[in-house]
């Protein structure tokens, strides 16, 4: 699938943001910046999940001055999962992308990632600086990868990058859970009913640990493992055994 000359592809973007008054503003012109020359229209969705500093406020008075912010603001958390899946609810154009509120991604290399939207159904970006990274969260994103790829029989770098993938896609994709497994169960998903992707190279910021390794986060990733393998592998074994088109 080659990206057509005619008329420039439309994006909806999120940035949802849980105490980061520090990084919020940063995140949000960043998407801004990225989008306004690649898209012929495009929305920034900055979603308040809970926070309790001054991040609603901030994302309240950016959305005040630009007409292509959306602001968002939930009275507790939802979850990672639970923010994509509210931006798509509210999501109105062709392709959908998550940005982090902590202001992760490297916009140069984010840059990169955006010029290849509608070259592949799915834009699967893999982190090539994984060292500014604490050592056992590099172990375990390893370890996932490879377990992922040998469950599913797939070739992919990695499952839980700053994809860009077409709206209507996602929106006829099951999700069933809030927390971190969201993205690989819907790249798995896709992948597997021979939607085509393409890899694509991406660099991040050294950031704060993660909250993976709580109890809950691992008790629902574990959850959605289960589920994922048995509707994939078992259950609709027929839909997701279509031929992978992984695209140069």
């Amino acid at each position: 699938m080659k990206k057509t000359t005619g008329k420039k592809p439309t994006m909806s973007i999120i940035v949802p943001a849980l105490n980061e008054e520090k990084n919020i503003e940063a995140a949000i012109k960043k998407a801004i910046r990225l989008a306004k020359p690649r898209f012929s229209a495009y929305e920034v969705i900055a979603i308040n999940d809970g926070s309790r500093d001054k991040t609603g406020e901030i994302i309240e008075k950016i959305a005040k001055e630009n007409k292509n912010v959306v602001a968002v603001h939930h009275d507790k958390p939802w979850g990672l999962g639970g923010t994509y899946r509210d931006g798509l609810s509210k999501a109105k154009y062709e392709y959908f992308s998550l940005l982090a509120g902590d202001n992760e991604e490297l916009e140069d290399s984010q840059a990169v990632l955006y010029d290849h939207v509608g070259e592949a159904d799915l834009i699967v970006s893999y982190t090539v600086n994984q060292s500014v990274r604490a050592t056992d969260r590099q172990m375990v994103s390893g370890i996932f990868t490879i377990i992922m790829n040998i469950l599913y029989g797939l070739n992919l770098r990695y499952y839980t990058g700053a994809n860009i993938i077409k709206t209507e896609l996602i929106r006829k994709t099951p999700m069933h859970t809030d927390g971190h497994f969201y993205m690989p169960s819907l790249i798995v998903r896709l992948v597997k009913q021979g939607y085509s992707y393409k890899h694509v190279p991406n660099r991040i910021r050294k950031s704060e640990g993660s909250n993976l390794y709580k109890l809950k986060n691992v008790i629902s990733i574990v959850k959605e493992f289960i589920r994922l393998f048995i509707e994939v592998n078992i259950a609709n074994r027929s839909k997701y055994n279509k031929k992978l088109v992984m695209l140069s």
